[in-house]
């Protein structure tokens, strides 16, 4: 099959139709927090602990991370969209971070409260990925709402983002055809 490429508009709109979580990557570096929001982020390997981010290569925040050496990946809760605006705007980022509640974790990076969870990650490789870079890091630490917040994100659920909005889970409803009554995932 061949044919003209596709174009990068036809290409958003596919990927669109997957959905993700949403995170907040953070750094520090020069005595000040910087972040930004980041859908693209997996895990890749359980020995070693390690994960994957892209970030815009022509981003503040990736040059900082290069710099540093060190970033937490931050999984948002359905109840902080808004701290996603804020992170996704072209503000100074360290502005952005420096109102928002965190706190340093073990390898400096800023770990947001009331998250999901906090992955703080030392880089062991970067990748050029077209007009992103890929960040490989090995996991140094984790943390979940339970155990960083004073009060635990209300739903406990992430943030999604699908079809170039957010979105919330919604559990599965079944008619009792399919062998499963509440939706569940059987292992």
């Amino acid at each position: 099959m061949s044919g003209p490429l596709p174009t990068a508009t036809a290409f958003r709109a596919a990927m669109s139709h997957f959905a993700t979580g949403v995170t907040v990557v953070t750094t520090w570096w020069d005595e000040r927090p910087y972040g930004l929001t980041v859908s693209a982020f997996c895990a890749v390997s359980l020995d070693p602990l390690l994960v994957l981010v892209s970030l815009q290569r022509t981003s503040r925040t990736s040059a900082l991370i290069a710099q540093s050496g060190i970033f937490a990946v931050n999984i948002l809760a359905a109840e902080q969209q808004a701290v996603a605006v804020r992170f996704a705007s072209q503000e100074e980022r360290h502005a952005v971070l420096a109102e928002i509640p965190h706190q340093r974790g073990i390898t400096g990076a800023p770990c947001l409260e009331e998250v999901l969870a906090c992955v703080e990650c030392r880089v062991v490789a970067s990748y050029p990925g077209g007009d992103h870079v890929l960040l490989l890091g090995q996991v140094a630490a984790l943390s979940t709402a339970l155990s960083t917040a004073a009060e635990p994100a209300a739903s406990g659920e992430p943030l999604l983002v699908y079809r170039a909005g957010y979105r919330r889970l919604h559990p599965v409803v079944t008619d009792g055809a399919g062998g499963g009554d509440s939706g569940e995932v059987k292992q």
